[in-house]
């Protein structure tokens, strides 16, 4: 079947043909099943305008001149469905104009509810755990090069999951992208960890190489201007800071308070906050085996040399003891192999050379809770009457009233002084004997 502008009608390749009645026509229409061209559609310039092919090596094509005939698909609720723009080169999902390769609009908020409110919407229909959906990039004239990834995972039902981001860092070609950042199903973020256990959790990097966190300043000079991290409560008001200071290239930690995590030498004792601790002599392994922890005990006397810092009230959980094969020989040697802190070791279980001993006791458990001591910068002490009345600036120090601080008797810093008094504490204006009161600590 053909249509030509010099014969108007429809023909048909056995001779019949149809008249067509109207306007003079200024394109050609060939319907044609037999050849590989079965459907064209070409302007009054013989431009190909839509070539609708059978052949398996070809394809149906609109526009295939190139010309500028843009092309648009209707729906029965949106007049621009689908777009596409000759001149531009640009495909609109929703829009007559586009103004990118891919341009979506859609005057609905993806903020509510519904698959039908997206943009754009990725579907792995599989169901099944630990399968991915994910969005690819790359640069390069090789298309099996991969430079970067966002991937979301399933972990659980209901399409619950964690989304990943990945980075191709290395040297070599293909898909070789490297997990740097998850944020999993329950909220919290890790960057080089794909097992974030807190908010947000940084895993270090090699710090001779580059370091973990850095932050810059706007200009070449730390001012006032520069807060670098900011504390706050959930209404914004501000509880500190690390911040620059008028002193050019100064940081100021505010407030500043210095702690140490230490072990109780008794769980069962009650020590408050603001109490006093002193140092039993004492120590236990950290986790890893890297670091030791004073174990302490509330003081109990004047003048406490022995003094270590102020309960702060915060505790933690310990986990078991991981103990390096060279402390355990030596404990070897020095005829103690079977205990730490006159502690049995219950269980030890040795690895390969090089790798932690870990050890279990069976005294105490082994998740013992860990406490915080603050030692230096401002914070709180209980104090007591048991030496007078107590003047600002004057230093605390231990008393016979077991954890209480009371003024100390000069003004000299000793070994046994705790902190410094910032306010004034006349005790005959006060109902009871014993107060907690803001300080400065000088024990640590």
């Amino acid at each position: 079947m053909r249509v030509t502008k010099s014969s108007p009608g429809i023909g048909f390749l056995d001779g019949r043909y149809v008249n067509l009645t109207g306007d003079t026509m200024t394109g050609v229409l060939t319907i044609n099943v037999s050849s590989a061209n079965a459907l064209l559609l070409q302007d009054g310039s013989a431009n190909d305008v839509i070539l609708l092919r059978t052949s398996v090596t070809g394809a149906t094509v609109f526009n295939e001149q190139g010309s500028d005939i843009d092309f648009r698909i209707e729906s029965d609720t949106d007049a621009n469905l689908f777009s596409l723009d000759a001149s531009s080169s640009f495909i609109g999902v929703g829009v007559l104009a586009p103004s990118s390769l891919l341009h979506i609009d859609r005057q609905l908020d993806a903020q509510t509810a519904g698959i039908e409110n997206m943009h754009l919407y990725l579907r792995n229909s599989v169901g099944t755990n630990n399968l991915g959906v994910g969005i690819a990039f790359t640069n390069s004239t090789d298309a099996a090069d991969v430079g970067a990834k966002i991937v979301f995972v399933r972990s659980n039902t209901f399409s619950r999951g964690h989304l990943i981001f990945k980075t191709n860092g290395t040297a070599s070609g293909g898909d070789n992208v490297t997990e740097r950042m998850r944020i999993k199903t329950s909220g919290e973020v890790g960057i080089a960890t794909a097992s974030p256990a807190t908010l947000f959790h940084l895993f270090g990097a090699d710090n001779d190489i580059v370091q973990t966190v850095q932050i810059n300043a706007t200009s070449a000079n730390i001012t006032t201007a520069d807060t670098f991290i900011k504390f706050s409560n959930s209404t914004d008001v501000l509880i500190g800071d690390i911040s620059g200071t008028a002193s050019s290239g100064v940081i100021a930690y505010n407030t500043f308070t210095g702690a140490h995590y230490v072990q109780l030498s008794d769980d069962s004792e009650v020590i408050q906050t603001g109490m006093i601790v002193i140092a039993t002599g004492k120590v236990i392994l950290n986790e890893g085996g890297i670091d030791y922890l004073p174990v302490v005990a509330k003081s109990t006397s004047k003048q406490q040399k022995t003094v270590f810092g102020v309960m702060s009230g915060k505790k933690s959980k310990r986990c078991k003891l991981d103990i390096p094969h060279n402390l355990i020989d030596i404990l070897k040697n020095e005829g103690d192999a079977s205990t730490i802190e006159g502690q049995r070791l219950e269980t030890c279980s040795r690895g390969a050379d090089g790798l932690p001993h870990t050890c279990e006791f069976n005294q105490g458990n082994n998740q013992r809770d860990l406490y915080q001591i603050f030692g230096l910068g401002t914070g709180l002490i209980l104090v007591t009457n048991t030496n007078g009345n107590i003047s600002v600036g004057d230093y605390i120090q231990t008393s016979n009233v077991a954890g209480y601080g009371e003024k100390q008797d000069d003004d000299t810093l000793h070994n046994y002084t705790v902190a410094k008094s910032t306010v004034a504490v006349d005790w005959l204006l006060e109902a009871t004997t014993k107060k907690l009161i803001p300080c400065t600590y000088h024990c640590s």
